[in-house]
């Protein structure tokens, strides 16, 4: 029961560190290439410390790493179009976006699995389509940000779904060291997509004290410990 209870208060208090991120990430004034870029490359650096110090065993088939690796850009392209979506619309319309990754893990998962889709699932997901209908259906401003987050969502639904199955075979330090590197990756590969489509922000290529300290938490509290 003790065990139930400290899970269930961990699993709220990273909830509410998501909430958060989306209030840190509208704080710092770099462009959002930039703030992923760093917080990415941070995240790796500190969980292959705590990977060395706990001397764990980070070796992994090629297949897996590749895969995890792989992973990683999915969660790259997540963490940009979320940062973009809060950026040019507001944090609560980035965090509902962000929400509705539940719904499209619902979709997505049976065709990726085969499995059937479980009706109480899908009411589920209904039912959030239904709720998100009625906050925003009527008078919508930020549609834009709104559309891009829902982007992100989606790629966060597959990295979820993927991480399922890491889950069985790896240290879940491990996964996540591997797929921090490959969203590190991945910030770079996007470059030239996010340069041509969402070019209204400058990199300003100047990183001030605040800045600094809120790229820190969010690399280390937000992105090491929450995942």
């Amino acid at each position: 029961m003790k065990k139930h209870s400290e899970a269930y208060i961990m699993l709220h208090v990273i909830i509410l560190m998501s909430a958060l991120s989306g209030t840190i990430i509208k704080l710092i004034t770099l462009s959002s290439f930039e703030i992923v870029f760093l917080r990415t490359l941070i995240a790796f650096f500190i969980l292959g410390f705590i990977i060395k110090k706990k001397k764990l065993d980070y070796l992994c088939s090629w297949k897996d790493t590749i895969y995890m690796i792989g992973t990683g850009l999915l969660l790259a392209a997540f963490w940009i179009l979320n940062t973009i979506a809060i950026k040019i619309s507001t944090v609560s319309v980035g965090i509902v976006a962000m929400a509705t990754t539940s719904i499209w893990i619902t979709f997505i998962h049976p065709l990726i699995s085969g499995e059937k889709s479980k009706p109480f699932q899908l009411l589920i997901g209904i039912n959030a389509i239904i709720g998100i209908y009625i906050i925003y259906g009527s008078d919508f401003e930020y549609g834009d940000g709104f559309a891009v987050g829902i982007l992100g969502a989606i790629f966060a639904a597959l990295v979820t779904i993927f991480n399922s199955d890491f889950a069985k075979k790896h240290q879940y330090q491990v996964v996540t060291f591997y797929q921090f590197v490959g969203a590190w990756l991945g910030t770079i590969l996007f470059f030239p997509l996010y340069s041509t489509y969402f070019d209204a922000e400058s990199l300003l290529l100047k990183l001030s004290w605040q800045d600094a300290l809120l790229i820190i938490l969010l690399s280390t509290v937000i992105s090491v410990f929450a995942y």
